[in-house]
């Protein structure tokens, strides 16, 4: 059968375009549900999401095209594909008959009286229609799942697959994601400018999409500024003034989100409260932030704290694009961004040591005698021959050091190069790897539910613990910022220090461990205790020069900067921090 006869015609679409006579089947099985019922009961897989649309796709078209599809009057839909309306007589015959009795309103939003003006409002139409549908779509996602979706539209006009003239059309964007312009399987051909490769590096597009909302692609050592207007279009407003009334609601709600994720300082909300922005991940050293927030220290210090998903790769050019106001950073990221000149400052300090874990597979284990209780340098000798799963340069880099430690080459080790810890645990699951390391409590977990054995923490790695490694989390903004707002600074750091001041008297309290597993949803409570544990907590959040000369030490020593790094008063202060304990 040819792929272009191969359509549901039995589908109504309101036009001549009909969907792929193949689609996804809910079997019971494979696919247990479809896509409503899915999301009303949460089933889908709890991912961070990014999606969005280009300029030029789903039946939009560069107006220099406009002349060309006229020409080509006759037309072949194949499945799935969107027509293009560039005449009036078309135009308005298809609003009548996708819209029927509202049609009238329609055209009213998007009116046409010539060829030109009927071929732009179809686009501007089609356009608003994908960046809306998107956002609905988001909102159902998220509606039962705890974890972001972030959008965005593309608008970067690209020459790939011999497009002429240039244009911002599907899949456009995925050279420049994967920075592999010069990819073409068929030789080339697309004439790629200055400013193209400019643009394709990945470290710049994940900072452009973080400046329009995104924070979703990862990777180590990213965080070269873009400036407004670079790879991703400039940001304007979804509706243009254009949109359907029954959008309108959705549209507001979307523009309220878009001005608190990416606006600059604290803004004015009910209540007499200060919205912020806080950038932060799901280790355990982030339960700091999430203990002042449901213990209400931020709200009595007048502050309403909005918590966005970041990681080492995205935070600092989150930060740096106003996505977020407040970043809880490891002293690896913050080093990182002040080798890059970064403007950054850390006000205080929420956590000290490693809480790292080496997690081996149990047959692995098994093979190797090993389990909790034995000596490091056993280990250590065991993982000499294996297979280790690395997520990040400092991951490796920790792992490395743990073993020259013990006097083992960390080059024996087979690395296997993986995006995040959830594959580092899916590679140990399937056999992939023999045992990876990463930060509490992923490696308790694992253990917890029998499917590895955590062989190395910093109970019996002194390198890893407080009193070796310095701090191991900070509160970073932006020097500009700080500059701006000192009195929501000093608010926000007095509602942290409060928080781990509690966490520092409380750690085996069951009020302390019910909050915490409430805000680590789905990691059991004993994971929690012991993960605690493996930290320190600070009474005060105050910082000196003896416990950063630690950290310094321990940073450089992984050798995963771009050079050695000191700090200075320019660098961290004390200013914020209350002069007096917490609770």
């Amino acid at each position: 059968m040819d792929g272009d006869d191969a359509v549901d015609a039995a589908v109504e679409t309101g036009g001549p375009a009909k969907p792929p006579l193949f689609r996804p089947v809910v079997d019971g099985r494979v696919i247990p549900a479809g896509y409503e019922e899915t999301y009303a009961k949460g089933l889908q897989n709890a991912v961070r999401y990014i999606a969005g649309s280009n300029l030029d796709e789903s039946g939009a078209v560069p107006e220099s095209m406009f002349t060309a599809y006229r020409a080509a009057r006759t037309k072949t839909w194949r499945p799935g594909m969107p027509p293009v309306h560039v005449t009036l007589d078309d135009y308005v015959a298809a609003a009548r008959r996708r819209f029927g009795a509202l049609a009238g309103e329609f055209l009213r939003l998007y009116p046409a009286g010539t060829d030109d003006e009927a071929a732009r409002a179809h686009c501007a139409s089609v356009r608003d229609n994908a960046r809306v549908s998107t956002f609905l779509w988001a909102a159902d996602w998220t509606r039962q799942v705890r974890r972001p979706v972030y959008t965005y539209f593309w608008t970067h006009a690209s020459p790939a697959r011999g497009q002429n003239p240039r244009r911002a059309s599907h899949g456009s964007e995925i050279e420049f994601v994967f920075g592999n312009l010069d990819g073409d399987p068929d030789g080339g051909g697309a004439e790629w400018t200055g400013d193209d490769r400019r643009g394709s590096r990945p470290a710049q597009v994940l900072e452009a999409l973080l400046r329009y909302g995104g924070s979703m692609v990862t990777g180590d050592d990213m965080g070269h500024h873009v400036t407004d207007g670079g790879v991703v279009g400039s940001r304007t407003s979804v509706t243009r003034g254009r949109l359907r009334a029954v959008a309108l609601a959705t549209v507001l709600a979307l523009g309220a989100a878009l001005t608190a994720a990416c606006g600059d300082s604290g803004s004015a909300q009910g209540g007499g409260l200060t919205a912020v922005m806080v950038g932060s991940g799901e280790s355990i050293f982030d339960l700091p932030l999430r203990v002042a927030q449901a213990k209400g220290y931020f709200q009595k210090q007048g502050l309403k704290v909005t918590f966005v998903s970041t990681n080492a790769s995205t935070g600092p050019a989150a930060l740096e694009s106003g996505s977020v106001q407040f970043l809880n950073s490891s002293p690896t990221g913050f080093l990182s961004a002040l080798a890059k000149g970064l403007p950054q400052v850390a006000i205080a300090a929420d956590g000290l040591g490693n809480p790292l874990g080496i997690v081996v597979s149990k047959k692995f284990a098994d093979a190797n005698k090993l389990s909790g209780s034995t000596p490091v340098e056993q280990v250590a000798k065991a993982l000499g021959t294996s297979i280790g799963g690395a997520s990040s340069a400092n991951t490796k880099a920790q792992a490395s050091t743990f073993l020259k430690t013990r006097g083992v080459d960390p080059a024996k080790v087979k690395w296997v190069s993986l995006p995040s810890p959830a594959a580092n645990k899916a590679a140990l699951n399937s056999g992939q790897i023999d045992w990876f390391i990463t930060s509490e409590p992923t490696p308790l977990s694992i253990e917890h539910a029998g499917e590895g054995v955590v062989v190395a923490d910093p109970l019996r790695a002194p390198e890893w613990s407080p009193e070796q490694s310095g701090y191991g989390e900070l509160v970073v903004v932006r020097k500009d910022y700080l500059e701006k707002n000192p009195e929501i600074a000093k608010k926000f750091v007095g509602a942290v220090q409060e928080a781990t001041a509690y966490m520092n008297t409380h750690l085996h309290d069951a009020d302390l461990l019910n909050l915490t597993s409430k805000e680590m949803s789905g990691i059991p409570v004993p994971v929690i205790e012991a993960s605690l544990q493996h930290a320190g907590w600070p009474a005060s959040a105050a910082m000196d020069d003896a416990i950063w000369a630690k950290t310094l030490g321990f940073v450089n020593g992984l050798g995963v900067l771009s050079k050695v790094m000191t700090v200075t008063a320019n660098d961290w202060t004390n200013t914020y921090v209350p002069t007096s304990g917490g609770a």
